[in-house]
């Protein structure tokens, strides 16, 4: 199964990417937008979103983006945000699923498996 994650710092995607390749599922990381809504056409079975990109919420504009669009992927924030405001702002845009940072293994782990099947 293929994962899409929209990351714009490196070093936060690296958990994610260190779960994904000791897994059977392959990542395809995009740092921008440009490069995430490139991506959507290997069309992803789950779809992780920074929230934060640069200093704008550039991945909430992406989810209500894709919503708009029709795709239903399984889409999941993955964020530092994490007020009542902020998780209610992130649903009202799509996202399926809130992942807050920092996380750990075993958390990216079980909000995988909610979303993709046999994600071991």
């Amino acid at each position: 199964m293929k994962i899409l994650y929209l990351e714009d710092d490196p070093n936060d995607a690296q958990l994610v990417n260190l779960y994904v390749s000791a897994s059977k599922h392959q990542l395809i990381q995009a740092q921008t937008l440009e490069e995430a809504w490139n991506s959507i056409e290997q069309q992803p079975e789950l779809i992780l979103v920074d929230v934060i990109l640069g200093a704008t919420r550039g991945g909430v504009e992406f989810a209500r983006r894709l919503r708009e669009r029709g795709d239903m992927t399984p889409l999941i924030a993955v964020t530092a945000l994490a007020t009542p405001a902020d998780v209610q702002e992130c649903r009202s845009a799509g996202f399926d699923a809130v992942l807050t940072k920092p996380f750990t293994i075993s958390q990216l782990a079980q909000t995988l498996a909610r979303y993709l099947p046999d994600s071991t």
